[in-house]
């Protein structure tokens, strides 16, 4: 017959209640015994990249101050127009039509011409001042 380490009552001769709970109390000790998560331990971020008061947030690209909705960065019809390739339209529906022709022409080159990559540095930086993750 095997001892429980935990009663002095041998297992065999232990009620299932007994049991239940001589098994409860061993669990629950091995959780306080467990060691902290490394994201319990990593001290606290700052608030101050989350929106605050509201779901508005302003921020300056290239000298331009703009201001959007935050909640557009989690989205799901925002996030199906950039996928289907609707980026005119999502990003209209971010900023409005007159924002979006505003911002090409922020981006535009002296022939007119516009290059993805500094799109996707003024969406770098939506997203970073919405506080969106990856």
């Amino acid at each position: 017959m095997t001892e429980n380490t935990n009663t002095t009552a041998p297992v065999a001769m232990m009620s299932d209640a007994d049991l239940d709970a001589a098994i409860a109390a061993r669990n629950a000790a091995k959780a306080e015994e467990r060691a902290a998560s490394t994201r319990e331990l990593s001290p606290r971020k700052p608030d101050d990249h989350q929106p605050k008061n509201g779901h508005m947030i302003s921020f300056e690209f290239r000298g331009q101050a703009f201001e959007v909705d935050a909640r557009y960065a989690r989205d799901i019809r925002t996030g199906m127009q950039f996928k289907n390739g609707d980026i005119d339209v999502a990003i209209s529906r971010m900023i409005g039509k007159q924002g979006f022709e505003d911002l090409l022409t922020l981006i535009a080159d002296e022939e007119g011409f516009t290059d993805g990559e500094d799109l996707a540095a003024w969406f770098e930086l939506f997203f970073e001042k919405a506080g969106a993750k990856n």
